[in-house]
């Protein structure tokens, strides 16, 4: 996968500005939310290109702090919290590298509106309708077969469940295969979304896409009905 970092011009800011707050207010009112971010400024943008096709992302400072940093680091300083079947350990572990509030208001602000928002550039210069809103996560719960072990919900913390970072575990399964960094997660998920063909389903429609000569990945995500904002839900290499 060929993907090139470059920064986003000031006339794709203007461009993709609108969309993210149209986008963003709908999503919040669809979902009643109290508050949620409608807009970042322009530092917060950067532009992705990924098999030479253009994409914008618009990433809140707490996203791209955990992966680009906080989580390295963690899990480098505290590799006994991660691969133990239980998102707690992995909470834990952030918490301890970048300490706000207490462990409980910790999990509370990393799982409410800490997302980026992906736009694709169509080659007319347009922007595609559809959106992909990539969280940390939206919520720990009880594995459904085994409810001692608790997982996350959601986001790009339950993807990284299957990924090895200079081989430590990235969240709460022992997996292991291996990423250059954890925000490496990104582009892979872009990519499942926006270039690969999709499989519907009942609640969630697929995605397989080639990682690498021998395995796949797969993807799964939803659709927030009407407004063109989608979410991942699962991603595992096959």
């Amino acid at each position: 996968m060929a993907v090139q970092y470059l920064p986003v011009t000031q006339d794709e800011f203007d461009l993709v500005r609108p969309h993210f707050q149209q986008k963003a207010t709908a999503l919040s009112k669809s979902q009643g939310k109290d508050w949620a971010w409608v807009g970042f400024d322009a530092s917060k943008f950067r532009k992705m290109i990924i098999d030479d096709e253009t994409f914008i992302i618009a990433s809140g400072n707490v996203l791209a702090a955990v992966l680009g940093d906080v989580l390295p680091k963690a899990c480098r300083r505290y590799p006994a919290k991660f691969g133990t079947r239980n998102a707690y350990d992995v909470l834990d572990a952030l918490y301890d590298e970048e300490q706000t509030g207490n462990c409980k208001e910790f999990e509370q602000f990393l799982s409410t509106e800490q997302f980026a928002l992906v736009f694709k550039l169509n080659q007319d210069g347009t922007i595609n309708e559809k959106v992909l809103r990539l969280d940390l996560f939206r919520m720990i719960k009880p594995e459904k077969h085994h409810p001692a072990q608790q997982e996350f919900i959601g986001g790009l913390l339950h993807a990284l469940k299957h990924f090895i970072f200079e081989g430590h575990y990235l969240s709460r399964n022992k997996e292991n295969y291996p990423l250059n960094h954890p925000s490496d997660i990104i582009p892979m998920v872009i990519r499942g979304f926006f270039l690969s063909p999709h499989t519907p389903g009942n609640k969630y429609f697929t995605s397989l896409t080639a990682l690498d000569a021998n395995k796949n990945y797969n993807c799964s995500f939803f659709e927030e009905p009407v407004i063109d904002v989608y979410f991942l839900n699962t991603l595992h290499v096959a």
